[in-house]
């Protein structure tokens, strides 16, 4: 079960990549592989997700150059 702080943080995090989405900032692939990481918090730790979040955006670097 998720503690206060992990449903504080997904809450936030999904807030602000559901805005970027919103603004055409962000795929809706991006979007909902962000939101896969959110919906699995607890199952890394911080640096873990980091790597995976920075993981989707190099894709799509790698795409658009």
């Amino acid at each position: 079960m998720k503690n206060n702080l992990d449903l504080e943080i997904m809450v936030y995090f999904t807030e602000i990549y559901h805005n970027l989405w919103e603004e055409g900032k962000i795929s809706r692939e991006e979007h909902e592989q962000v939101q896969a990481l959110l919906d699995n918090l607890e199952q890394y730790p911080p640096n873990l997700l980091k790597e995976k979040l920075e993981s989707i955006f190099e894709q799509k670097n790698n795409r658009d150059s």
